[in-house]
């Protein structure tokens, strides 16, 4: 059928491509539930770990993309995470006491943070979360910071400790 028509065929169609995915070994086959997930609406699982760094990539961008348009779309202050900083701290102490998918979305905004080009302050939180992520604590953490970003990670880290 052409564009526009048959509609209801496509479905069926993805359907039957995940489960043919799911019959591939680890780590691939792992993308089928998450992409199952993902089409129906579900939370968004964590990228399955063990999948080549591309795919892993294209996976995260979905996941930061999905994350945008639940959002309502970027606003000004948000506009390279789809988060609120506030939103951003509350994630990584979750990440940071085990939740994996907090932890997930929390290291990519960390990371997104961290692009070359952008305001100095923002590397500078991305990485010092980037690091309470990772399971470094005290001043390893704050190395760096700029006085106004320090007492946020430092926030967090009692958090995390709480």
């Amino acid at each position: 059928m052409g564009p526009g028509g048959g509609g209801a065929r496509v479905p069926l169609e993805v359907g039957e491509a995940l489960a043919q995915l799911e019959q591939v070994p680890p780590p691939l086959g792992s993308i089928a539930p998450f992409l199952r997930a993902v089409g129906s609406g579900q939370p968004v699982p964590p990228v399955p770990p063990g999948l080549p760094g591309e795919l892993a990539s294209i996976l995260q961008e979905l996941v930061r993309a999905i994350a945008r348009q639940d959002a309502g779309g970027p606003d000004e202050d948000e506009e390279e995470s789809g988060i609120s900083l506030e939103d951003l701290l509350a994630l990584v102490v979750r990440g940071c006491r085990g939740e994996t998918q907090a932890g997930q979305r929390a290291y990519d905004v960390a990371r997104a943070l961290q692009q070359p080009g952008g305001p100095p302050e923002y590397a500078a939180l991305g990485k010092a979360l980037q690091r309470l992520l990772e399971g470094l604590r005290g001043p390893a953490v704050l190395e760096g910071l700029p006085a106004d970003v320090a007492p946020l990670v430092e926030r967090v880290e009692r958090e995390v400790k709480a």
